[in-house]
């Protein structure tokens, strides 16, 4: 049985793919679904009406989220968020809201899943 082990020729071909869009580059940043594209940007002149990072093309994945957070944080508004706090009428009713329904109306099983959440 050793034998035949001997006699098979275990050697499998390996063939590099043929298209260049599923080679990795080292040299360029790697973005997209798993990472799978790069240089997508640099055919689209528009890409900066949809796009917030200025080079898409050229910046690194450990910059872009550098980039991600100053830009945030260079829009960010807290007026919106009190706006939305003080003149909205339709919060008030949401704070204020008390659902109908009493501790007893649960069973024990239900009160248990409650506490763990």
């Amino acid at each position: 049985d050793d034998d035949d082990d001997d006699d098979l020729d275990w050697f499998i071909e390996q063939e590099l793919p043929k298209d260049d869009h599923n080679v990795l580059s080292l040299s360029k940043p790697q973005y997209g679904f798993s990472n799978r594209l790069n240089s997508f940007f640099s055919t689209w002149e528009d890409h900066h009406d949809f796009l917030d990072l200025p080079d898409p093309d050229s910046t690194p994945a450990s910059e872009r989220r550098r980039l991600q957070v100053d830009a945030e944080k260079r829009a960010f508004d807290p007026d919106r968020y009190l706006y939305d706090l003080f003149d909205n009428t339709d919060i008030q009713s949401v704070l204020h809201f008390r659902p109908n329904v009493a501790a007893d109306d649960f069973v024990d099983g239900e009160k248990e899943k409650m506490r763990r959440l």
